[in-house]
């Protein structure tokens, strides 16, 4: 195989596209759509001949469709990102399915765990500056705890196997009165 045959190509025009196809899909991804749903797209204008796979293989393969992709990618992140930030104060906004979106589209953590930086820190290469810094943080984190309740790493401990008030669930806003 040649070095010319390994650069990645641009679509030909025979692979059942419509001209203005760069356009449909930076649109789509514009307004959100998932690479599922671009699939979805892409497979009902080749008359349903393409997959997932042939989406990646079409992702390596075609510059032009590589690039369309990864512009296509900020776009619908950026449009996600705005949903909740327009629409986070609307009380018809369902942050449950947003917080599951933003976590299944872009892998955003839904845990509560404390994620620890296990990175050592070298004391002596810092500057005073930075030593002086970091003290100040350590000795922030030790009193406030990452949730400010009781000095500790941000976890509620109890001695007793009760809930804590970060374990308890939220009451309702609404509740269903019987009268349905």
């Amino acid at each position: 195989m040649s070095e010319e045959e390994n650069q990645p190509q641009n679509i030909p025009d025979t692979l059942g596209l419509p001209p203005n196809w760069k356009e449909c899909l930076i649109d789509r991804f514009s307004k959100g759509f998932t690479n599922e749903e671009i699939i979805s797209w892409i497979a009902r204008q080749r008359k349903g001949k393409f997959t997932i796979s042939m989406f990646y293989r079409w992702y390596h393969k075609y510059a032009d469709f590589k690039e369309v992709v990864d512009v296509g990618n900020i776009y619908k992140k950026a449009w996600w990102m705005a949903q909740g930030r327009e629409n986070l104060g609307e009380c018809k906004f369902n942050t449950p399915l947003y917080v599951r979106m933003m976590a299944n589209l872009f892998q955003w953590r839904t845990d509560n765990t404390l994620v620890e930086n296990s990175d050592k820190i070298d004391l002596k290469k810092l500057t005073e500056e930075e030593l002086k810094q970091y003290r100040a943080l350590r000795d922030r984190m030790k009193t406030k705890g990452n949730n400010g309740s009781n000095g500790s790493n941000g976890v509620e401990k109890t001695t007793d196997n009760a809930y804590s008030p970060a374990d308890q669930k939220p009451k309702p806003v609404f509740e269903r009165t019987g009268r349905d």
